[in-house]
């Protein structure tokens, strides 16, 4: 159970880490260079874009450990249910032999989710802000920095928010494949309590018609006797 413990708290650390650093590149994109961003067009000058231009290599390689701490931290026990976004496919056999998702697991699948929806929107607000720096770049005739830009903004940041997209995607389906076999499981055992139930009346009425026949017989034989 320690050991459990610690590795959750890694894994946690480590998601929290990338979220942390993503706040960074925010930080050094829009926060840093707010006279490109909060003035007018016209009034944003050559050397304020190429300033932040100049800082793409520091944000890429912090962008480069952003997904290295992703990557790093999603355990093998979120892997309980074969990856598949086919919810008819079938159950591994680790949950088959358990029933379910314990509480454990599902924890760290909504945790990780939630973690997920933070980064999907700073990655939304890099992106914003990427596509803007391009434009106003474009407009002072700056192509080799409105292409620097775009490169990191389409292979970098937009793949890694697809990326996210499809484990969200795993995830739910994660937890719908549990449900439905948890359902599956649940009408069998009402089925199963029904079926007994209706065996139970059956003898029981089997039982009262055994005592009904023989109340008749004694009634006859009664009667033959006098």
């Amino acid at each position: 159970m320690g050991e459990l413990t610690q590795e959750n708290t890694k894994t946690e650390f480590s998601l929290q880490n990338a979220l942390n650093k993503l706040a960074i590149i925010i930080k050094l994109i829009f926060e840093d260079n707010q006279n490109i961003f909060l003035k007018k067009p016209e009034e944003v000058s050559v050397d304020m874009l190429n300033n932040l231009a100049n800082s793409f290599i520091s944000i890429s390689t912090l962008f480069q450990e952003v997904i290295e701490e992703w990557f790093g931290s999603s355990p093998e026990v979120l892997d309980a249910i074969e990856k598949s976004e086919k919810l008819e496919d079938q159950l591994d056999i680790e949950v088959s032999e358990i029933d379910k998702l314990d509480f454990e697991q599902m924890r760290k699948i909504m945790n990780r989710m939630n973690k997920i929806d933070d980064a999907l929107g700073s990655l939304e607000k890099i992106s914003l802000y990427l596509k803007y720096y391009e434009d106003l770049c474009k407009q002072k005739g700056l192509t080799s920095d409105a292409n620097l830009s775009e490169i990191f903004r389409v292979y970098g940041v937009e793949e890694f928010a697809k990326s996210l997209g499809k484990e969200v995607t795993h995830h739910k389906n994660q937890i719908e494949r549990n449900n439905m076999y948890n359902r599956a499981k649940l009408n069998t055992k009402t089925l199963n309590i029904a079926t007994k139930s209706l065996k139970i009346a059956h003898v029981a009425l089997v039982i009262s018609v055994l005592f009904a026949i023989l109340a008749v017989i004694d009634l006859l034989l009664k009667y033959i006797v006098h």
